[in-house]
């Protein structure tokens, strides 16, 4: 495990860009939200656990791509259409184009900028996807949900699974959706099972379990910067009302009975 000071996040020294061959992710994505382009003509870039990167796409748009993330765009990108898809986390500061809308493809939704700076999560391996605005306006829409939610700076809307379940929260503040651009790890009434993913995530790490399922809803609102994994665990412990239990470095979560 990490000591305590060292960061829990590493900017990316290299990030893997592969042209034409390797798009397992683009090909699972659902075809109503996929972007209309060739797969032999696509650019992937992307960050191992642990690893944040900075790019600039070929419009001028400003990417920051979170740990364990994938961006998939066209080689052609800007020539006739601005679409990217999003496996992960990414923070996007849009370069204007009236005549070219920029879309962000996720496993189940659709973000269309309408001139903002917004961050989207979506994990093909996580339960839901969201979205925050920073700065504009996003459109976004779900295949399955009908008419598309416009957003505007400081909502947040929040879609669990397919669409089964949407939440728009407004007034929130941006940076605390965002903390992970600037290396923080923030929950916001995160159920706890997401957040074991994100600490995987984050310190390159499986090491830690639930030894009953049914505390993986238990919902974690709590932010750390810096802190070595067991002090992050030892705090969850304490929120959630968990028990650990250590075998060699793996740590299990159990209900503490009263």
């Amino acid at each position: 495990m990490r000591e305590s000071g060292t960061p829990i996040w590493r900017i990316a020294a290299a990030v893997l860009v592969i042209a034409g061959a390797s798009f397992a992710v683009y090909r699972a994505m659902a075809p109503a939200t996929r972007p209309a382009m060739q797969a032999n003509a696509l650019t992937e870039v992307a960050t191992l656990r642990g690893q944040r990167a900075t790019l600039r796409l070929p419009d001028g748009t400003r990417v920051a791509l979170g740990m364990a993330s994938r961006l998939v765009y066209a080689r052609a990108f800007g020539d006739s259409a601005r679409e990217v898809y999003l496996d992960g986390e990414g923070y996007f500061e849009v370069a204007h184009d009236n005549a070219h809308p920029f879309v962000v493809h996720t496993p189940f939704a659709n973000v269309r900028d309408i001139g903002t700076k917004f961050g989207v999560r979506a994990y093909t391996s996580s339960p839901s996807t969201e979205v925050v605005v920073s700065e504009g306006s996003v459109s976004f829409s779900a295949p399955q949900n009908g008419q598309p939610l416009v957003l505007h700076a400081r909502d947040v809307v929040r879609m669990e699974g397919d669409g089964r379940r949407t939440t728009l929260i407004h007034g929130v503040e941006p940076t605390d959706y965002l903390a992970w651009t600037d290396g923080r790890l923030a929950f916001h009434d995160t159920p706890l099972r997401e957040v074991i993913a994100e600490l995987h995530r984050w310190y390159d790490r499986d090491l830690l379990q639930l030894a009953d399922t049914a505390i993986g809803s238990r919902r974690l609102t709590a932010s750390f910067t810096n802190e070595s994994l067991p002090m992050v665990i030892d705090r969850i412990a304490l929120s959630l009302d968990l028990r650990e239990e250590r075998h060699g470095q793996t740590v299990v979560l159990h209900p503490r009975h009263h």
